[in-house]
């Protein structure tokens, strides 16, 4: 009687802990907000996770990939892919960042580029062809759904 008793204790102080975690750990929403405010595109972020935007460069016509992690209340691109370092693409680490090539891939990793809010143009099918990559590995294709629009990234508790 008392084994079950006990066991009873430890699985509703289980469950109570997972439950209070679950509902004490930050969410974060990332939002994305038209030209004229209007709000056009959501999702969760969770602690640790990531979101990629990608597009291909106008003038060098190579895919750019930026990687953003939530930290804080704040959007920190931790790395930057390109597939060219001319025509306005980095040529050099960040600061407290690092260079890697890594064929085919130049990568600028770290340097603490944290922001409020982005802004990002959106091309069409032709020019930018601009993507979002979110944490659950979803594709959107921001070129289709928002082309020629510029679109604001805020981060929201």
């Amino acid at each position: 009687m008392k084994i079950v008793s006990g066991l009873r204790y430890w699985l509703f102080l289980i469950f109570f802990s997972s439950a209070l975690f679950i509902l004490l750990t930050p969410t974060r929403r990332v939002e994305f907000f038209d030209g004229s405010g209007a709000l056009v595109l959501s999702f969760p972020v969770y602690p640790g996770e990531s979101f990629l935007t990608g597009y291909i460069h106008s003038v060098q016509l190579c895919p750019v990939v930026d990687e953003y992690y939530v930290v804080d209340d704040s959007l920190w691109l931790w790395e930057e892919r390109t597939q060219s370092t001319n025509a306005g693409l980095p040529t050099e680490a960040p600061r407290l960042g690092r260079f890697i090539h890594d064929m085919p891939w130049y990568r600028y990793i770290g340097g603490h580029r944290s922001f409020a809010s982005i802004r990002l143009r959106v091309g069409d099918d032709k020019i930018g062809i601009n993507t979002l990559i979110l944490p659950s590995g979803e594709v959107i294709k921001l070129y289709e759904r928002f082309p020629g629009k510029l679109l604001t990234l805020h981060l929201r508790r």
